[in-house]
């Protein structure tokens, strides 16, 4: 009986410890990509542009956009 406690101790001890780290692991991404988002501008600007990678700097940078309409 002694046996089998210490087995069932040592399974549910690993189990926190790996939930504590997938939990750490998530802050983790969730702070940088809320400090990314934050600095391209916020909102859904700011998420728009760093889901395609893009950052302010770059977005500066860009030569402006010429469109031409014709009506007939």
């Amino acid at each position: 009986m002694g046996r089998r406690k210490k087995e069932e101790k040592k399974k549910k001890n690993t189990g926190k410890i790996i939930l504590l780290m997938i939990l750490l692991l998530l802050l983790i991404v969730g702070g940088y990509l809320g400090y990314s988002i934050a600095k391209n501008g916020g909102g859904l600007q700011g998420v728009l542009a760093t889901i395609l990678g893009q950052d302010m700097e770059k977005l500066e940078d860009l030569d402006t956009i010429d469109v031409l309409l014709m009506r007939s």
